[in-house]
């Protein structure tokens, strides 16, 4: 693993360079125009669309298969650092993991993480996430993405118990709420264990949700960040 350390040097940014980017399918797909010095540093996806040998300063990257609004509500998070307020405002789990998906696919760690820790800043106020949600989360994730444990951490710490809505989840779910149940049960003494289900996704986030690479190392992170330096190495293990 590389040294994690926080950047001494900002890098200079042109703000003539610019590129697009086409979203949403036709007729209602959008034009956007965003700067490289921003999004391609920090974006993987959108790094390696731009480096093709074919890709030309009128080369429209393509992202018909994304909603312009969650899209916007990206370039909101790109450039403010938070979650648009109007976005994440109708007190369902659905837009903000939406937009972590988006996020997570074009590989933009940093975005991605301010996504997240919104969802756990929200996890109070908002009911158990739904089975057409978690339906979502497992279609659009793999296995050991910070989402996934997410979702699993909020069902086996603050599920409210009506077992009738569990036969609509995912089974794949189903069976990884069922082994991080075993984990805590197997890792804490008796005497421990009603503690250990009670601690909410605010008490225990520090970090463990969220995603670093070389350009966005976990000593960029505001404040404490409780990031494994390991974890990277678990998902690399997992997708394999």
């Amino acid at each position: 693993m590389p040294t994690l350390e926080k950047p001494t040097v900002q890098r200079e940014l042109h703000y003539q360079r610019t590129f697009q980017v086409a979203v949403g399918a036709a007729p209602e797909s959008k034009i956007y125009t965003l700067h490289e010095d921003i999004f391609l540093p920090r974006s993987t996806f959108l790094r390696a669309a731009r480096s093709q040998d074919w890709a030309t300063s009128e080369t429209i990257t393509d992202l018909t298969d994304e909603k312009p609004m969650v899209f916007e509500a990206y370039l909101h998070c790109v450039y403010r650092d938070e979650v648009n307020a109007n976005y994440k405002s109708n007190g369902t789990h659905q837009p903000l993991f939406e937009l972590y998906v988006l996020a997570d696919k074009l590989g933009d760690a940093k975005t991605a993480n301010v996504i997240i820790d919104e969802i756990v800043a929200r996890s109070d106020d908002i009911d158990i996430s739904t089975a057409n949600e978690a339906r979502y989360v497992y279609t659009h994730s793999i296995a050991g993405r910070p989402l996934r444990k997410l979702l699993i951490d909020l069902l086996v710490h603050e599920w409210n118990g009506e077992a009738g809505r569990s036969f609509h989840f995912p089974k794949a779910l189903l069976l990884d709420v069922m082994r991080e149940f075993a984990r805590i049960k197997i890792k804490c003494a008796d005497e421990a264990v009603g503690t250990a289900f009670t601690v909410t996704l605010q008490e225990q986030n520090d970090g463990k949700y969220h995603q670093h690479d070389d350009e966005y190392p976990a000593a960029s992170c505001p404040g404490a960040c409780g990031y494994p330096e390991d974890q990277a190495m678990e998902v690399e293990e997992d997708e394999a």
